[in-house]
């Protein structure tokens, strides 16, 4: 639905740094040539087990698109079409630390902060969420 003559990957690299840390990187890449639509995003992670309860993670995200790719954001923080977005590609910024709670295998809480920016839009927010994972 993106178009014709489109490419996209998304590869994802773990690495243990020790026993209980590890590195997680990811790029995801997207072109369609037919659209003229580009997109690149890289996100880091770090996540370090503390014990089998409570594990703490930290991502860093760049993600950047142009208007196609990047209107969803762009409405978030409210600029766009209707708000005359500037030509050309978008760079955001995104920043989540959290803590994973597994009171149980099969059930796990996951409360987190996040921040989200974007320069080009002097565009900035702090986000507290919450969700939970149940695996059965």
């Amino acid at each position: 639905w993106r178009g014709r003559n489109a490419y996209e990957h998304c590869l994802l690299l773990q690495v243990p740094i020790t026993e209980r840390l590890k590195y997680v990187g990811e790029t995801d890449l997207l072109r369609a040539r037919s659209t003229g639509e580009d997109a690149l995003g890289i996100n880091q992670y770090l996540i370090w087990d503390y014990n089998d309860l409570l594990a703490f993670g930290a991502r860093v995200e760049w993600f950047k698109g142009d208007s196609e790719t990047a209107f969803n954001y762009d409405r978030k923080i409210g600029i766009g079409p209707q708000n005359l977005l500037p030509p050309g590609s978008h760079s955001y910024y995104e920043a989540t630390f959290g803590v994973n709670i597994r009171p149980h295998a099969n059930f796990t809480l996951r409360p987190e902060i996040r921040y989200d920016w974007a320069p080009f839009a002097d565009y900035d927010e702090t986000i507290f969420g919450i969700d939970m994972i149940c695996t059965f």
